[in-house]
């Protein structure tokens, strides 16, 4: 899985860079044209040499002091490098000198003064490197790859961490950064999957093209004010990533930039920020809250799309004005129950109980989302109702109970919540919109409150209370065929969305409206017979089955149906009589 988000982070952010002049120089970094390669010249270890530091690593003389040029005939795993050789100091390591060795540690002295061009590229066994306080430079790639170092301290001195220096560094927790670094380049810690903690520097004005991306345990960036240009993909699927605090300084927000942050709760953009970039902020579908510093004029068309619960926005700008269900703005007021424009007063009316998200409107009190870690839930009591895409793809959840106060189950509330095995509705709810289940792949039982008076449950699938209307099937039952029971009219949209465990289906004679997306992704259902009563099939209500032969009693497309209604190449066999036994 890392694998195959780090190959498509490293195409998409490599598309960006190309847009730029060059890649290594958004940040600071070196071209490629500046690095050489000479020939080896090793030589072999002074017998006046400390015992402990590590024999028979290879040395190229430079004037008056030497450079390791690799491990030679050195065999320690744990390498220590002397200070000096043959009564001249070591002052750098030179490029590629380690790649792909199997070294375990690295002691470097206070001599050295440099790390090459991929010094340690590939060092799949490397845990640890002790930096000293002498290093004052990196070159790009010299950790690529280190995918067992687990922490780094950059000393004071190092400006810039040059493009890819610490890319795919996967077991990467902690990263210090000195007090003099300026710039984080394109790539730098890519690909660093569990990368915790990393302190940004006041002195950093500069943060490159997918600097961070893929850094899957990230919790909080607070960008510091020197910092001018986030580039682009800088943050993209940042998944932990909670909190963003972009500094006055910052005038550019690059696209992709937070991409993809599915975490991401609380944005503030300070008050420089003049662009914000093309889906800069895309499916950012935690995100509760976002402030625009007053320079913002012009925000990207998808910036903000699939944010379903961005629903405060406090709007500093004088140059644009947002209005709630708007889609200008790159979606910003798109979803939004409250919009703050310039001079007006915020109090937000968001708050976390134990991980529920609750917006407080008078004697309302809307569930927004969930960030907890239980898996059976049963919402706070005072809830009222629940917004849309609430719970959209929270793969935790196994067990939810609404209460009865809850009136509505609003559009995606659970959609894709795979884990999700047992609903309970209560007596309250009047509105359950079609699609609020879909995709949840493990669901095998909905259970409604007698009580309640528009929906009711039959055999654990969810039906209106009158019994005309099949709302949602288990999908994830295990039986593998079913017929819909008599006074059924309505097979409702995404009723059966992703069900793979049905291979027959027989729609009752008294059926005469399949929704749309009704068997979307119905991958092994085989043959279903479709009543001549059917007068009405929306748009992809049979996509994607492949397998699927579809037996109609019509003797050809009814008027009603929609001309895309299966979108596939399901057979279809027209004026059937009867499934041969």
């Amino acid at each position: 899985m890392k694998k195959k988000k780090l190959l498509t982070a490293l195409i998409v952010g490599t598309l960006a860079c190309l847009a730029s002049a060059t890649l290594f120089t958004a940040c600071g970094g070196k071209k490629d044209g500046e690095i050489s390669t000479p020939p080896v010249s090793s030589t072999e270890p002074s017998p006046e040499e400390t015992p402990y530091y590590s024999e028979g690593l290879a040395y190229r003389l430079n004037n008056q002091s030497y450079t390791v040029y690799g491990l030679g005939l050195c065999t320690d795993s744990d390498i220590v490098i002397p200070d000096t050789y043959n009564g001249l100091p070591v002052t750098g390591i030179y490029s590629y000198a380690f790649d792909n060795e199997t070294i375990e540690s690295v002691v470097i002295p206070d001599s050295i003064t440099s790390i090459g061009y991929g010094a340690f590229y590939s060092c799949d066994f490397l845990t640890e490197v002790t930096i000293p306080n002498s290093i004052i430079s990196i070159e790009p790639f010299a950790f690529y790859n280190c995918d067992k170092l687990t922490k780094i301290s950059i000393p004071d001195g190092v400006t810039n961490i040059e493009p890819y220096t610490f890319y795919g560094c996967s077991s990467l927790i902690s990263v210090q950064l000195g007090n003099d670094v300026t710039s984080i380049g394109n790539y730098a810690f890519s690909g660093c999957f569990d990368l915790t903690e990393i302190n940004i520097p006041s002195s950093l004005s500069c943060i490159g093209v997918a600097a961070f991306n893929n850094c899957d345990s990230l919790t909080e960036i607070s960008i510091p004010d020197l910092v001018t240009t986030i580039g682009e993909s800088a943050f993209y699927n940042c998944d932990s990533l909670t909190s963003a605090i972009i500094g006055n300084g910052v005038e550019s927000i690059g696209k992709f930039a937070f991409y993809n942050c599915d975490s991401l709760t609380k944005v503030i953009i300070g008050d420089s920020v003049t662009s914000i970039g093309d889906e800069a902020f895309f499916s950012c579908n935690s995100l509760n809250c976002v402030t625009l510093g007053e320079s913002v004029a012009d925000i990207g068309s998808n910036t903000f799309y699939n944010c379903y619960t961005l629903v405060e926005v406090v709007n500093k700008s004088t140059n644009i004005n947002i209005t709630a269900g708007d889609t200008s703005n790159g979606y910003i007021g798109h979803y939004a129950l409250a919009v703050y424009n310039n001079g007006d007063t915020f109090t937000t009316k968001l708050f976390n109980d134990n991980g529920y998200i609750v917006y407080a409107d008078d004697n309302e009190k809307i569930l927004v989302s969930y960030n907890g870690k239980e898996t059976d839930l049963a919402f706070p009591s005072y809830i009222t109702q629940i917004y849309h895409y609430a719970f959209y793809n929270c793969r935790n959840l196994s067990n939810v109970v609404i209460g009865d106060l809850i009136t509505n189950i609003d559009n995606k509330t659970f959609s894709i919540c795979t884990n999700l095995t047992s609903l309970t509705i209560g007596s309250g709810v009047t509105s359950i919109a079609q699609g609020a289940l879909s995709a949840c792949i493990s669901l095998q039982n909905i259970t409604v409150s007698e009580n309640n008076k528009m929906y009711k449950s039959i055999d654990g699938n969810l039906y209106s209370k009158d019994g005309t209307t099949l709302i949602q099937y288990a999908i994830g039952k295990t039986e593998t065929s079913f017929k819909s029971p008599d006074g059924i009219t309505t097979i409702g949209e995404y009723a059966f969305h992703y069900c793979v465990n049905l291979r027959n289906v027989t729609i009752g004679d008294g059926v005469t409206t399949i929704g749309r997306f009704a068997f979307n992704n119905c991958s092994n259902l085989t043959e279903i017979l479709i009543p001549e009563s059917v007068s009405v099939i929306d748009i992809a209500a049979f996509q994607d089955c492949a397998n699927l032969t579809i037996y109609c009693e019509a003797e050809s497309q009814p008027e009603g149906w929609h001309e895309n209604w299966r979108y596939s190449s399901s057979k279809v066999e027209w004026g059937y009589t009867g499934i041969d036994e």
